[in-house]
């Protein structure tokens, strides 16, 4: 009868869900049994029970669906942890020399496209070993164009034109370190030197866009002569930061951290060697971020032999700061009488303006003197905004910058330009 029917699918449905309850406990699916909810006159062949039809949906939602999920990045090691990171920063640069203009696609040098992963494993609580793999892919640097690049060439696989740009794949860090609270940091492979961005403390939020390095906006851009032919000066000849001896091949060691001060030395392959203090805390209503570096290059260099750099960036809550940073170099044999230098200073403004994200805005001035020959005066002075979008894990920025240069013996115009793109990190 119908009611014994309906009785059978209650007992059915009890025994299904105490199964439920035991599996689920141990963590596995239930297996199909041969049982099956007696057949209603003039159904035809065995239905599946509702409790059935309800454990194996979500069975079948899963084995949809499974292939859409990426594989994490994982470690081959069994203890080491293994992370993918970087980002693209892409941008416009318009420029305007005073004899042409031209609005080009760059990737920005201030920050480059990147790629990075990091490995390490701790065998006790006081010790990390790591290792990190860092390259950048930088199609067009913004510090690389020039006035007289070839934009346009034949394409003789689709009898067409296209556009073509330099592309720079290169090592950023390539490098093994062993890491003690205790003890400090040993670095061996390629990486920053001890002296590396110690004239680029910058607290202001505004970096991206307009930093103390500043040729990496337009550095092999030409200035142009009054009567509008251009010289062989370019941009990145006279106003470098001088900012220690870069990323090099070498072995580094880094003291612990102490009251937010350690201390760094290096020696670099070919023998030159340098050594840095850095600084990073918040007093009081400050934060307070310092830098300064000696690097002696007497080994690798024929025109450098000793060289001094610092910065110093100071940002109150308010949300104002100031950035300021220095270089001088030594330069070595009869023919290089002349003492290169270089001055930056900035003030900013950062703030949450808008609610996705900080807003920070800034005017900087840099000045350099003797760095490619006596009597080489440069002067340069830019405004910058930068926009954070927390949420998309982006930066949205635009800067002008206007790059003045008295050099012996020529009139030459300025170098305006205009740098606005946007940096999305993952």
């Amino acid at each position: 009868t119908q009611q014994s029917q309906i009785a059978a699918q209650q007992v059915q449905i009890q025994m299904l869900s105490r199964q439920v309850q035991q599996l689920v406990g141990a963590g596995q699916a239930p297996e199909r049994t041969a049982a099956t909810v007696p057949v209603a006159p003039g159904r035809g062949a065995a239905e599946i029970s509702p409790a059935q039809r309800a454990l194996e949906k979500p069975k079948a939602d899963v084995a949809k669906t499974a292939h859409r999920t990426p594989a994490p990045v994982a470690s081959g090691g069994t203890k080491a942890s293994l992370s993918l990171s970087g980002q693209v920063n892409r941008a416009g640069l318009f420029y305007n020399d005073g004899a042409t203009s031209d609005l080009r696609s760059v990737d920005n040098d201030n920050s480059s496209t990147r790629i990075r992963l990091k490995g390490k494993v701790s065998p006790s609580d006081d010790l990390t070993v790591g290792s990190t793999i860092e390259v950048e892919i930088e199609s067009n640097s913004s510090r690389s164009i020039t006035q007289d690049d070839n934009k346009s060439v034949q394409d003789t696989s689709n009898d067409g034109t296209r556009n073509t740009s330099h592309v720079n794949f290169s090592e950023r860090t390539i490098e093994v370190y062993v890491d003690s609270k205790k003890f400090g940091k040993l670095s061996l492979g390629q990486g920053s030197t001890a002296s590396d961005k110690t004239a680029e403390a910058d607290l202001s939020g505004t970096k991206v866009v307009a930093s103390s390095d500043i040729k990496d906006v337009g550095g092999d851009l030409f200035f142009a002569r009054r009567d509008g032919t251009f010289s062989t000066v370019a941009v990145d000849t006279v106003f470098r930061n001088m900012d220690g001896m870069s990323r090099a091949d070498r072995i580094r060691y880094d003291t612990p951290s102490y009251q937010g001060l350690r201390a760094s030395t290096s020696l670099s392959d070919g023998g030159a060697w340098d050594a840095a203090l850095h600084y990073g805390q918040k007093l009081f209503t400050f934060n307070i971020k310092a830098a300064a570096g000696y690097a002696n290059m007497a080994s690798i260099s024929s025109s450098v032999e000793t060289q001094f750099s610092g910065s110093l960036s100071v940002r109150h809550n308010s949300g104002l700061s100031f950035t300021v940073a220095g270089a001088v170099q030594d330069m070595s044999g009869a023919a290089n009488d002349r003492d290169p230098r270089f001055v930056y200073g900035k003030l900013g403004y950062k703030a949450k303006l808008l609610k996705f994200g900080h807003t920070a805005l800034s005017a900087d001035y840099g000045a350099s003197w003797d760095q490619s020959v006596n009597g080489a005066e440069g002067d340069s002075m830019a405004i910058a905004v930068v926009q954070n979008v927390t949420d998309w894990g982006t930066e949205l920025y635009a800067g002008f910058r206007r790059l003045k240069l008295d050099y012996p013996g020529l009139s030459l115009d300025e170098i305006d330009t205009v740098l606005a793109g946007a940096r999305v990190k993952f």
